[in-house]
């Protein structure tokens, strides 16, 4: 499980669900809302989920709410039907779009040196990673957090099939659009509110 506020390393976990766990998740939640200028939120969609797989729409959030980046992204092969079905992205919703490299300094002047929080933060840097292959370009030096590995241990429920606690989809606030860049955003930033306790 992640730990501390830019998400630590990996330990080992055996037995079950501890409470302490639980304690720890909100504790991490509380300590990133704290301070709010450390982190911002970030969300992804992509054309499909295999090692080919690009973003098509992206967005960052400030923890206090503010939008610091939001927009499609023109990939360099077309979206398929799949993942149009899924997040309801076109190739037409793209055909004006900046392409990702385009995009690449506009996200690093948005994150700005703060902790990235993904709601599965494994997923998020392989895209970028792969988005950024294509032009050659460098993968921005990030310092990731997942909430989903956070969230696992706040519900803690044990999966004793993988030896870990069940990971969970992510909640989507009231009025957001799921899977959508800026809604999950703000979903994420809602749950950890929730975790923290503050809503």
């Amino acid at each position: 499980m992640r730990a501390g506020f830019g998400g630590g390393g990996t330990a080992v976990l055996t037995g079950g669900p501890r409470l302490e766990d639980r304690e720890a998740a909100q504790a991490w939640a509380r300590s990133v809302l704290a301070e709010p200028e450390r982190a911002v939120v970030l969300d992804t969609e992509t054309t499909g989920l295999d090692n080919s797989a690009e973003i098509v729409q992206l967005a960052a959030v400030a923890l206090d709410g503010a939008v610091r980046l939001h927009t499609f992204v023109r990939a360099t092969h077309p979206i398929p039907g799949a993942a149009t079905a899924i997040h309801r992205i076109t190739d037409a919703d793209c055909a004006g779009a900046p392409t990702y490299q385009e995009v690449h300094p506009l996200l690093a002047e948005a994150i700005g040196g703060r902790t990235v929080i993904t709601y599965n933060a494994d997923f998020d840097r392989r895209m970028l990673r792969q988005s950024a292959a294509p032009f050659r370009l460098s993968p921005l030096d990030l310092t990731w957090a997942c909430a989903m590995h956070q969230y696992a241990r706040f519900v803690n429920e044990w999966d004793f099939r993988r030896n870990d606690y069940r990971w969970h989809r992510l909640p989507i606030a009231p009025g957001a659009a799921a899977h959508t860049a800026l809604g999950d955003c703000f979903s994420t930033l809602l749950l950890l509110r929730r975790m923290a306790g503050d809503a």
